[in-house]
């Protein structure tokens, strides 16, 4: 399994193009086997340790996860976005408020899934 936590994808207010994380290992905690062949032996609740010097594993990086930036989901060639706009709650069960602090006028509305599937379009308002 592999978790982070805390990673800032905008820092200095631009989206990074990309990530790279060093990945070395650590023990959830769940299981009290010595081995990855070892019974289950459920633990629930351990606390997460490293396990960076502790055989079978030493003190280099185990990979590198990268994270890619493809495209800006909240985009206008005229507009930029920063926190001005806000999406909440998130996750959602398809009720959530779209708060837009900045009033800029916002013309088109095209709303996507995880898996980027639209899901729903708000055509620009006719006058």
């Amino acid at each position: 399994m592999i978790a982070i936590n805390s990673i800032d994808l905008r820092a200095g207010g631009d989206w990074n193009s990309s990530i790279n994380i060093d990945l070395f290992p650590y023990d959830a905690g769940t299981d009290n086997g010595t081995s990855y062949s070892s019974p289950e032996n459920n633990n629930i609740g351990g606390t997460i340790t490293s396990l960076v010097n502790v055989g079978p594993f030493n003190n280099q990086k185990i990979g590198t996860l990268s994270i890619t930036l493809k495209s800006i989901i909240l985009s206008d060639k005229d507009v930029a976005f920063d926190n001005s706009i806000k999406v909440f709650p998130n996750p959602n069960k398809g009720v959530f408020t779209i708060n837009n602090e900045s009033q800029n006028f916002i013309k088109h509305l095209k709303l996507y899934d995880t898996y980027g599937n639209e899901i729903k379009r708000q055509l620009p308002v006719q006058d």
